[in-house]
């Protein structure tokens, strides 16, 4: 492991890749830890906007993501098995909308840091920070607990809502977490809707309401995901981390009656239970660490992309 950077960035997810990226093919010596021992295939986050197709066709890869994703021609949505309002996406754009599973986004990002001389340093963790004189000293532990001192002018904390670099910095993230549970899977749907829309399906009787994106890997394969009942959500446990992956069985029991009669529910891939928090980080303090101060760096483009 290096032991002096220009920049460390903390979490391998894909705000931290592309950080990664863009910094190394710009001649910034990176060090990009990961907590992970290896990078996960979930699909988790689907939506990529044509603005970010943009990005990645600068990155140099665009072609690859499209060739990974499913195209979105727009939303449909049904009103207790009634068709209701559509969106589609407009086709006057340079890019449309792309499903694209997560773990591929972060497989392509993870090539690209790799092509401009990059890696990521799996199994490494953030133990602690100081101020030096030239920017920042961390104390990085491995998979065997063996610590690994690091000097970077520049810490950068792409780590999540448990940010360790956040907590380390003592810094407040203020907000709290919606009550409702959530639950998603990625599986096959059998059903005779058309390939490449995003389907809402609503239940005013229940007040319930169902969401499925399409992914890429077979022509059934969908992400849906639903709010969960108050009471199935006590008996998977109100908890993020606790809750116990729901079986194709359990999934199927929640979703059945807001899909199309007749959908069948096949081949879970991957489930999981989660909730959505209203936080935000809105305070740094200065006065603990001066190197918070602008620092700059020396970024030497190539001709071609000045």
């Amino acid at each position: 492991m290096k032991s002096a950077v220009d920049v460390l960035i903390v979490g391998a997810g894909p705000v931290g890749l592309l950080l990664a990226a863009e910094l190394s093919r710009d001649g910034v010596e990176v060090l990009l830890i990961d907590r992970l021992v290896r990078r996960s295939y979930f699909c988790k986050a689907l939506g990529i906007t044509p603005r970010t197709l943009e990005i990645f066709d600068d990155l140099g890869f665009v072609q690859d993501a499209i060739d990974a994703g499913v195209w979105l021609r727009g939303v449909s949505s049904f009103d207790d098995g009634v068709p209701g309002p559509t969106m589609d996406v407009p086709t006057d754009l340079g890019y449309g909308s792309l499903s694209l599973a997560q773990f591929d986004t972060e497989r392509l990002l993870e090539d690209c840091l790799h092509r401009h001389g990059g890696e990521v340093s799996y199994g490494h963790s953030l133990a602690g920070i100081e101020e030096c004189t030239n920017g920042v000293r961390a104390q990085i532990a491995d998979g065997s607990g063996i610590m690994h001192t690091v000097e970077c002018r520049w810490l950068v904390g792409c780590d999540g809502a448990h940010s360790k670099v956040r907590s380390t910095l003592g810094l407040e993230f203020e907000g709290g977490q919606y009550p409702q549970t959530f639950v998603l899977a990625d599986l096959e749907v059998n059903w005779d809707l058309p390939r490449g829309r995003m389907y809402r399906f609503n239940s005013k009787t229940s007040g319930m309401s169902l969401a499925a994106v399409p992914v890429h890997g077979s022509a059934r394969r969908y992400r849906p995901s639903t709010m969960m009942p108050e009471a199935a959500a006590d008996h998977q446990s109100g908890t993020i981390g606790e809750a116990t992956a729901p079986s194709l069985a359990q999934i199927a029991n929640l979703m059945d009656s807001l899909l199309p009669q007749g959908t069948r529910l096949s081949s879970l891939h991957w489930s999981s239970v989660y909730h959505v928090s209203h936080r935000i980080c809105l305070a740094i303090q200065r006065e603990r660490f001066s190197w918070l101060e602008t620092r700059p760096i020396s970024i030497r483009r190539s001709a071609d992309r000045a």
